[in-house]
């Protein structure tokens, strides 16, 4: 039971991934071979001549290999794949740690191509190592273990290969508050007691660069001492970014790089600067490796895989590890272009003006079409494909055809009863609306035609889908939908907002009362704006004198100003109407004039009376505000008695002399 079901799984699967590439190399506008190789990965061309039947476009040619073996086309399939070339000589006769040196891929569009790369490292191949440690006040114990073992850790790597290096530096952070303590005496000994001695603190130290010499490590490590900070990070990124800049300084050369970083605690990140107003970044580019190899001559095998998305042009890229000088070349060529060797034409073929390549015509100047039998007369292709065109924007023949001598030649279908035709080639018989399964519910009941149905005398609706009658879609004047719709399947399909069964409300739709008051007004009264060409402009309102169920009560002013009282009624129809009104308007009374010219001017002269009473009430206020104003201060002014010294007196006295009394 079991391998019957994977069968099957495995068939259902080999069925949907061959549909599948099916439909993507038939989906596009394929007419020539490198057309269908750039449609998809899966797709293939067939270069048999005749292959195509009459009317049948050339993207017939483009499908899969299996359905082009299915269709007839044997030995006569383009189907270019991606392939790898390595062109380097074999690893064992070279000194490179990477193999092979050149490989050329032959790339098709969304087909990968894939191969191996392999890399053996070098025997005594150089080795740079730089080893990086904290000397934070945590770290005491630490520094006497390398201090003891510095020396071993050379041999050891001078084990792996004898051209080994080993250089030391060391780290504590930034010397600026809050990372350090600033205080004068701190900065000279901070350590947590007076009693240990430690080492001004410092950012990054370069203590020995690289060398060899066991000696003169042991000797520089051992000269070191201990630091302190404050916080718990540090600032190891300072230092390893400083190592690795500073190539002269460090002593790096163009080998693998090794850099051994020592540590118990955390270290500060980008940003953490700004707390001790250190505001720039550090401008400087890392290019940090910090891998290790743990074995020595082991073979490591990658596997490339590499796809170009479309067709490209030919290039060269490179693969190659960090830290190492050897690298593998990869020439990259595309194969977009078929492979077809032209065929010499006979009378038959191309109609003795082209040559056959890749199965289909190569017409020469002059001459265009399937099989190079149209002469295109001065015209140029575009010229000639206009005419093809429905119009500037839509596609040539509908993109179901094609255009010969400016004329679509509409494609054919496998099926016989199914037809592409028009102009255009626009329509077709298969594209219409299904009743049970079937195109216009099928033969007896209405055929497709340019994607609608034509139904049979005794069958209606969108698909034919049932009989021709209108017995409940007439009302009860017999109309069919009272003129406000259709009949579709003995039920009605209304216009606009008329509900059924036969439109005869409209909820929804607005009054026509204040539509509709000057024909009211021409037709009951025989004025107002269509008072000349009533008849003309009112054709669709009708007067009756009994008014009928369901009309519409209506109440509107006229020209003259005047209220009409009315009904409506809606007849069979669109806008079509019947009124009945009351012969008596409701006119408002004219104006008494008299009244309203004595009125005015009794209105103007009591508004001047009123004016001239408030003009001389405020008068009167301010004089008795500036009398008030005068007697108080009289009653402050205090006068002494004397006499006018401009008054004269009219009495003279005049004195003798020489009288003397007597």
């Amino acid at each position: 039971m079991f391998p019957k079901c994977f069968l099957l799984l495995f068939g259902a699967l080999l069925l949907l991934l061959t549909t599948a590439f099916s439909l993507e190399c038939t989906k596009y506008n394929v007419k020539t071979c490198q057309d269908c190789i750039e449609s998809g990965p899966g797709c293939a061309w067939c270069k048999k001549r005749n292959f195509t039947k009459i009317g049948e476009p050339d993207s017939a040619r483009c499908n899969t290999k299996q359905q082009l073996l299915e269709k007839g086309c044997d030995g006569n399939i383009i189907f270019p794949e991606s392939f790898v070339h390595p062109v380097s000589s074999d690893q064992s006769n070279t000194k490179k740690q990477i193999y092979p040196e050149e490989v050329r891929l032959h790339l098709r569009p969304e087909q990968p191509a894939v191969f191996n790369v392999t890399f053996q490292r070098g025997e005594d191949y150089p080795i740079d190592l730089y080893y990086l440690m904290d000397l934070s006040f945590s770290m005491d114990d630490d520094l006497q273990i390398v201090k003891k073992l510095g020396g071993d850790l050379l041999k050891a790597l001078q084990s792996i290969t004898k051209r080994a290096r080993i250089g030391f530096g060391a780290f504590v952070d930034k010397t600026v508050l809050p990372f350090v303590n600033t205080h004068p005496e701190k900065l000279q000994n901070p350590c947590p007691t007076k009693e240990t001695k430690c080492q001004p603190p410092f950012a990054f130290r370069h203590v020995l660069s690289l060398t060899d010499d066991i000696q003169s490590f042991q000797e520089e490590v051992g000269k070191q001492h201990i630091s302190g900070n404050l916080d718990a990070p540090e600032g190891g990124l300072d230092a390893m970014m400083q190592a690795a800049v500073c190539e002269k300084k460090i002593g790096w050369k163009n080998v693998t790089r090794l850099l051994v970083y020592t540590t118990d605690d955390g270290f500060h990140f980008a940003g953490d600067g700004k707390l001790g107003a250190i505001l720039t970044p550090f401008d400087g580019q890392c290019h940090l490796e910090d891998n290790m190899y743990k074995k020595s001559n082991e073979y490591i095998t990658f596997q490339v895989q590499i796809t170009a998305t479309s067709c490209v042009e030919n290039q060269t890229l490179t693969l190659q590890p960090l830290g190492f000088t050897d690298f593998t070349t990869v020439r990259i060529h595309s194969r977009c272009n078929c492979e077809c060797d032209e065929e010499l034409p006979n009378k038959s073929d191309c109609n003795g003006q082209g040559n056959i390549n890749c199965g289909i015509c190569r017409c020469n100047a002059g001459y265009v079409g399937k099989n190079c039998n149209c002469k295109t007369g001065g015209k140029t292709s575009k010229e000639l494909e206009k005419s093809c065109r429905k119009d500037n924007s839509s596609v040539i023949c509908s993109g179901l055809g094609d255009c010969v001598c400016g004329q679509c030649i509409c494609h054919t279908m496998a099926d016989n009863q199914k037809h592409i035709y028009g102009s255009f080639c626009e329509c077709d018989n298969i594209n219409c609306e299904l009743h049970d399964g079937k195109v216009c519910g099928g033969k007896g009941r209405g055929t497709c035609d340019c994607g609608k149905c034509k139904c049979d005398a005794k069958y209606d609706g969108t698909a034919c889908q049932c009989l021709a009658s209108t017995k409940k879609c007439r009302n009860q004047n017999g109309n069919v939908c009272s003129l406000r719709g259709q009949c579709q399947c003995n039920t009605c399909k209304c216009n606009g907002r008329y509900q059924p069964p036969f439109c005869e409300e409209c909820p929804g739709c607005p009054s026509p009362c204040d539509r509709y008051i000057s024909c009211v007004e021409c037709r009951a009264f025989g004025t107002g704006p269509f008072e000349k060409n009533c008849s003309e402009n009112c054709s669709n309102i009708i007067v009756e004198n009994k008014i009928r169920p369901k009309s519409i009560e209506c109440k509107e002013k006229d020209s003259e100003n005047c209220w009409i009282s009315y009904t409506m009624f809606q007849t069979d129809g669109e806008e079509q109407y019947s009124i009945t009104f009351k012969p008596k308007r409701e006119c408002p009374e004219p104006p008494n004039i008299a009244a309203i010219v004595g009125g005015t001017i009794a209105g103007v002269a009591l508004i001047g009376l009123l004016l001239l009473l408030a003009w001389r009430l405020v008068a009167e206020l301010i004089d008795r505000k500036e009398y008030q104003r005068f007697e108080k201060e009289k009653s402050k002014a205090k006068w002494n008695e004397a006499d006018n010294p401009l008054f004269k007196s009219a009495t003279t006295t005049v004195v003798n002399p020489r009288f003397n009394g007597q």
